[in-house]
């Protein structure tokens, strides 16, 4: 957020919210097909080649992309994710 906050400072002209969206759409799209991969579908255990490394860190940043749009916090909103999921772990283990 804080290298996107830099770059409109500086005149750059970021993704619109909708745009954004489409490319986490795309994206997700894209790993579950194999698009790009060699045409391979997705399978757990499977994602640390750099094609999907690269995916993956395409959708992270249209991610933080769209919180930006919709002025929340990329961190504090994974923070506080991470948090209600450490409570559901904690609370069946």
């Amino acid at each position: 957020a804080k290298l996107q906050s830099k770059a409109t400072a500086i005149g750059m002209v970021l993704p619109a919210l909708a745009d954004e969206v489409a490319l986490i759409a795309d994206g997700v799209a894209r790993l579950v097909t194999g698009a790009g991969d060699g045409g391979a579908p997705v399978a757990d255990g499977q994602g640390d080649d750099w094609s999907r490394a690269h995916d993956v860190g395409e959708l992270l940043f249209a991610a933080v992309g769209v919180a930006r749009a919709l002025g929340v916090d990329p961190e504090t909103a994974l923070l506080s994710r991470a948090g209600a999921f450490r409570g559901e772990v904690e609370a069946r283990g």
